[in-house]
């Protein structure tokens, strides 16, 4: 889960080493490879698990986590070849719908766990208070922007002419909400219980109108292509961590787990496992619903006119994922 920031900054300097230089690091004991993640969220809560108890150690794999502050700067960083998975899984898919080179190769949640709240402060008792008023989300285009947009198309507000949708930073989001700087924001777990402990108003979560993909994970083409074997040591590491949490035996573990990193009451901390309990997908899978209803929900910012089926086979490719699934 959460690094310390001194490791933070010297690995996203690693991060910046050319794919060359990386391989050199590699050892017939542990090969490094590097993930980009995102804010620290529990929406890779299986991710964040086999990190911890280090489940892909068994695989020869040291996987090495390096914070980004934007998904389009780790999809960058995927396409040069800089780190080899991002957890970027609604940005980088959305790229890959506009042509970027890149798919995304496990979900973990079919659906999204991102929930508008609104301060009191500002007058907001209800979505209908919400026209007029300063919307915070991570980045233009980000996850956190279309989940702000779905919400408000839903009910029937303008988001680029009656709200300001404001890009404030992945850390910042929170912050902004709860000193005013903004009106409303869109937050996720485990942000969202602490606002409705601090009396913030739940607007809307998008997980109620919406079967969407949440988080996951993203490669690029040319790992794919190039070093599938790689991908599903990744993934056999990974599936590990979806197994442990959906363990009723390590309930106690995990929240404590969780009051600790995130540095929650355990009140908090409960909550919050539920809640990613509930969206959290089985085996990695995401459905197809899902899927497609993310393909229409981005049509409406990148233009296209390949049907959705072209659509998916170049944003998500699950077959390495179906082979570890069986044994492979």
């Amino acid at each position: 889960m959460r690094r310390s920031h001194l490791r933070l900054i010297f690995l996203a300097c690693f991060a910046l080493l050319p794919i060359s230089n990386l391989q050199q690091s590699f050892s017939a004991e542990a090969a490094k490879v590097i993930i980009g993640m995102d804010a620290p969220t529990l929406s890779d809560l299986p991710l964040s698990v086999a990190l911890k108890k280090d489940f892909f150690k068994p695989e020869g794999l040291n996987v090495l986590p390096v914070l980004f502050r934007s998904g389009p700067t780790a999809m960058q960083a995927l396409v040069s070849g800089s780190i080899q998975f991002s957890t970027g899984f609604g940005t980088g898919t959305r790229a890959a719908m506009a042509g970027a080179p890149v798919k995304g190769i496990i979900g973990f949640n079919n659906k999204p766990a991102f929930i508008l709240y609104g301060r009191r402060e500002s007058g907001i008792r209800s979505i209908a208070d919400i026209k007029g008023k300063k919307i915070a989300v991570t980045g233009v285009g980000s996850t956190t922007d279309y989940a702000a947009r779905a919400i408000l198309t839903h009910h029937h507000v303008d988001p680029d002419k009656e709200v300001s949708i404001l890009a404030v930073g992945s850390e910042s989001v929170f912050a902004a909400l709860q000193k005013g700087a903004v009106d409303a924001a869109i937050l996720w777990a485990p942000g969202f219980a602490i606002a409705e402990k601090l009396g913030m108003v739940r607007l809307q979560s998008l997980a109620d109108i919406l079967e969407l993909p949440g988080s996951g994970v993203v490669v690029s083409d040319q790992l794919i292509k190039e070093n599938p074997l790689l991908i599903k040591k990744f993934l056999r590491g990974t599936m590990r961590g979806f197994h442990y949490v959906h363990d009723p035996k390590n309930k106690d573990e995990i929240v404590s787990a969780i009051t600790k990193d995130f540095n929650l009451e355990r009140d908090v901390a409960d909550t919050n496992y539920k809640f990613m309990l509930s969206i959290l997908s089985a085996d990695g899978n995401i459905s197809r619903r899902s899927i497609e209803n993310g393909i229409e929900l981005t049509r409406q910012r990148v233009k296209t006119s390949e049907s959705t089926g072209e659509l998916a086979k170049k944003m998500y490719d699950f077959t390495l994922l179906e082979d570890v699934q069986r044994g492979k």
